[in-house]
């Protein structure tokens, strides 16, 4: 009688234990999709954000260019720059 029940005991033992490892492993695989959720929640902003700045500039580029003054003055300044750029020992 005591064999069985030793057996029968060792079997739940190893079965607790494999039910464990598999809460373990769900537990880092919840985790990890959480965080990646994260991540792509916060790169979604970020794109936003970067989207909303390129229309901005596209906005501000077209009143700019209807002043040929100011349009004048914004290309003096980006030719600047470039040569600027262009000086440095790394571009």
């Amino acid at each position: 009688m005591t064999k069985i029940k030793q057996e029968a005991m060792a079997k739940d033992e190893y079965a607790f234990k494999k039910m464990e490892k598999d809460v373990g492993v769900a537990e880092k695989i919840f985790k990890s999709r959480k965080i990646n959720e994260c991540r792509m929640s916060e790169m979604k902003v970020r794109f936003d954000m970067i989207e909303k700045v390129q229309i901005d500039t596209k906005e501000a580029l077209k009143k700019i260019t209807r002043k040929p003054a100011e349009y004048r003055a914004l290309l003096k300044g980006l030719i600047k720059q470039g040569l600027i750029k262009l000086l440095e020992e790394n571009v």
